[in-house]
């Protein structure tokens, strides 16, 4: 694991966004073609540290089997659901949501391993062929469930599908070790449906020759779930913990392990770490960078949260200022919010804006390596925070609040702590532009052609640093190098849309054209061509964009599904002649998610620059 550690974290990324955040966002209308994204919502959870509702789970048994119960783990330190010979139906907590892109499920499972000494013969033979989760009508007659392999079946009135079910793709949820606790995040969406194990994706399928929002759907319609049970093959024995169910896709928060948070996988990340990590630090005594936010702006911290543990309020604190850095003349907070759900600030704070699903007899154990994902947005004078704390144990707590008072043009940002240390993953650490929202370019199944969908045009004035455009490329898995992202700069307008001058196009294959002063001699990359189409497939991009006069460059850091950097990918333009120049993403036969379009104060740390 590499690991930074700042003691005063460096100002030198906001003076971008303070260039940035003077800028009128969100003129142009939304260009025809853009989908709104649908939001991932956890929709229930279940951790069976208490006894089975009867009225929610129906326990079950095959011919002379057992009947299913909660063990506790000595690993997990937890109560867990055991199946031996058994099975659990569960009323389906999907049934009559909205979905619009996926289904999607979280949990822990462990297969039982072999159990013979050293030097015997074992017989074992790893459950590949059973019916882990099963979705059912009322009488069973119509059926989607997933192996212990990761295939997925379903025999509906609508049709028939059956992928991935051979003995020999071990690829699915039970591949690693029995005998070991794996934890499994999947989706099934509109185009296939892709499994992570232990944080690495194991299938990532698109299935064109069937309709899968029928599974989609039918998935959130039906009454039953079944646990163990589904297919002619009765499993062996294995464990269930913290069982979750969501309604849309799953994000890269979602499929990484919160337990482990290495997952078995190499440590990539260059973590930024704010306080001692013994926690003896007092409070306020180390800070973050300093987040500056206009109106309309968004700013996001994801981190993990250590505290020494004795006391609610030893953990991490959240300030918001008038602008001016902690000591710098005229500093004023306008709040104070510490993570125990108390604070204080100026006239206009009021603690009655504050709500919490917390429970104080366990808040110091689950606060301690919590996962916190925090959210501000200020719109005119009004700021609304949201913090999302997931425990080691996969408990989730909410707390919200709201500021409604007078505020600068531009007001300030930064989180502390009292008797704990805060570890930031860089790539959680952004501010997105104003009425930003996650979004889909592109059909989902990647059939759209040459310039048939479009994300907004984001428009920048003057000289910038490292504006960024955050997507994961989605393709078809073959075809030709150009089914990818393509990115086009104008003067400032939709060139598809109001005869905007277009600078230049680039396709994410190394190819581009533009006007008379483009050139093809300024880009630079070295991609492995034999492979570059399966690399490109659930790619991670960041595409960031700088502006000095007349020159703008850009750079685009690319890391394939499997966390496999991609060799970087340069180009510039040298003859810009509009104040303005603005941006925006296209297509041929892909589709791209864009998770963040704005600024990452610690854009270097990411990619360990």
């Amino acid at each position: 694991m590499k690991t930074r550690k700042w003691s005063s974290l460096t100002m030198a990324a906001l003076t971008a966004l303070c260039v940035w955040s003077c800028q009128d966002w969100g003129k142009m209308d939304p260009p025809a073609g853009r989908d709104v994204y649908p939001i991932l919502e956890q929709v229930s959870a279940y951790d069976f540290e208490t006894d089975l509702d009867p009225v929610i789970m129906q326990v079950y048994t095959y011919v002379d089997g057992k009947t299913p119960d909660l063990v506790k783990d000595d690993e997990l330190k937890s109560q867990v659901l055991h199946l031996d010979t058994g099975y659990v139906r569960l009323s389906n907590p999907l049934n009559s949501t909205k979905v619009q892109n996926a289904v999607s499920i979280t949990f822990l499972v462990k297969q039982a391993g072999p159990t013979g000494q050293e030097g015997e013969e074992n017989p074992f033979v790893q459950d590949v062929r059973s019916a882990l989760v099963s979705f059912t009508d009322a009488n069973g007659g119509q059926k989607l469930y997933i192996t212990t392999n990761g295939g997925v079946v379903y025999d509906g009135v609508d049709g028939e599908l059956s992928i991935n079910t051979a003995d020999e793709a071990l690829t699915g949820p039970c591949l690693d070790e029995p005998g070991e606790w794996h934890y499994v995040a999947l989706s099934v969406t509109n185009s296939g449906y892709f499994i992570y194990v232990d944080g690495k994706k194991r299938i990532d399928q698109t299935i064109t020759n069937f309709d899968c929002s029928k599974l989609v759907q039918f998935m959130a319609s039906v009454p039953n779930i079944y646990l163990g049970y589904g297919n002619e093959t009765i499993p062996g024995e294995w464990w269930l913990d913290d069982l979750k169910f969501y309604r849309n896709i799953l994000t890269s928060t979602e499929t990484t392990d919160p337990r482990k948070p290495s997952s078995g996988v190499e440590d990539n990340t260059n973590w930024v770490i704010v306080g001692s990590e013994d926690n003896s630090d007092g409070f306020f005594a180390p800070k973050s960078d300093m987040i500056k936010l206009k109106s309309g702006e968004t700013a996001h911290w994801g981190f993990y949260n250590y505290t020494a543990g004795t006391n609610n309020w030893e953990n991490w604190i959240l300030v918001c200022t008038n602008g001016p850095a902690f000591g710098e003349t005229g500093y004023i907070e306008h709040f104070v919010l510490r993570a125990d759900a108390y604070g204080w600030g100026d006239g206009s704070y009021s603690g009655d804006n504050i709500s919490y699903d917390y429970d104080w007899e366990t808040f110091t154990t689950e606060m301690n390596g919590a996962w916190i994902d925090l959210t501000v947005t200020r719109t005119d004078n009004t700021v609304n925070m949201k913090a999302v704390a997931t425990a080691a144990d996969g408990t989730v707590r909410t707390y919200t609040f709201k500021y409604e008072g007078t505020l600068e043009e531009e007001i300030g940002f930064f989180l502390t702590l009292e008797k704990a240390h805060l570890k930031f993953d860089p790539a959680q650490v952004y501010v997105t532009v104003p009425g930003f929202s996650p979004h889909i370019v592109g059909k989902e199944d990647c059939s759209g052609g040459f310039f048939s969908a479009f994300s907004e045009c984001y428009t920048l004035k003057g000289d910038f640093n490292d504006f960024v455009l955050t997507f994961t490329n989605n393709n078809t898995g073959s075809g030709a190098n150009w089914n990818n992202w393509i990115l086009v700069m104008t003067d400032g307008k939709d060139s598809h849309t109001n005869d905007g001058k277009e600078y230049f196009v680039l396709r994410s294959d190394a190819y581009g054209w533009g006007d008379s002063n483009y050139s093809g001699d300024n880009i630079s990359s070295s991609f492995n061509w034999d492979t570059y189409v399966a690399d490109m497939h659930g790619a991670e991009c960041r595409i960031v964009l700088s502006r000095s006069g007349s020159k703008v460059s850009m750079k685009c850091y690319q890391r394939k599904a499997d966390e496999t950097m991609m060799p970087d990918y340069t180009f510039h333009y040298d003859n810009v002649s509009s104040d303005e120049v603005g941006f925006f993403l296209t297509i041929e036969q892909a589709s791209l998610v864009v998770s963040a379009v704005g600024y990452y104060p610690h854009l270097n740390q990411i990619y360990g620059e």
